[in-house]
């Protein structure tokens, strides 16, 4: 399943599971992918974005993620709305 947004970010879903040698784990997989722009790596702009927004609403970033602890906003926002970002990690809390 796909869909598009005006603020730039699209997403695909879907599902599948993770055999672990100690036990069995459930995966949810979210891909998330953005409009190319001249000169601006926005795969980068976008994951920044997510970190950021993710910190400012749960306080820190997500618990196995060992980047973005020290991050300070740049121009991330400039590319993607807050709005939007903010309504994706929701969706997926």
């Amino acid at each position: 399943m796909t869909s598009g947004s005006p603020s730039g970010l699209n997403c695909r879903a879907g599902g599948g599971t993770l055999q672990q040698k100690s036990s069995l784990c459930q995966r949810d997989s979210t891909a998330y992918w953005c409009t190319p722009r001249r000169r601006v790596r926005t795969w980068h702009k976008l994951e920044r974005a997510l970190l950021l927004q993710f910190r400012e609403l749960f306080g820190r970033v997500p618990i196995c993620n060992t980047h973005g602890q020290q991050m300070v906003e740049t121009d991330e926002f400039y590319y993607f709305a807050r709005a939007r970002v903010t309504d994706v990690i929701e969706d997926l809390s």
